[in-house]
């Protein structure tokens, strides 16, 4: 079971220095490598955000999702925050905007006989206020 209200915060908005940026934080219990992140996508206002514009930021630095296979010696610890930076995409402070987002993860340590790892989506989605940018 993953828990999608910790995927995405109240406060989640943020007016990046390239665009908009939606804070979030994965939905699982435990610490994952970032190689678990299979995909992530986006909806702001309803319109999909396409992927070359998307990439998550763990530990200061930010990747293309295509990118994190590779990652299997890097943790995404469950107390850190991530960002998903998105190119050239529009939000003030104080604008209200709907967005919508689903990670998926893989579970290197959870085996399904005749499958592989476990996998799982959790989609979130709320009306947020862009906050200012933050550190």
């Amino acid at each position: 079971m993953t828990r999608p209200e910790l995927l995405l915060g109240p406060d989640a908005a943020v007016a990046g220095e390239k665009g908009l940026e939606v804070r979030i934080r994965q939905p699982w219990y435990r610490s994952l490598p970032l190689s678990s992140v299979l995909d992530v996508a986006v909806e702001l206002d309803g319109t999909p955000v396409p992927d070359d514009r998307i990439r998550l930021r763990v530990n200061g630095r930010a990747r293309r999702i295509a990118e994190l296979a590779p990652c299997w010696d890097e943790i995404w610890f469950i107390q850190d925050e991530g960002a998903v930076e998105i190119d050239g995409a529009a939000g003030s402070p104080g604008d209200e905007i709907a967005v919508a987002v689903a990670i998926e993860l893989r579970f290197p340590y959870i085996i399904i006989d005749g499958v592989g790892p476990l996998t799982r989506r959790t989609d979130a989605h709320r009306t947020l206020t862009v906050q200012e940018g933050r550190a």
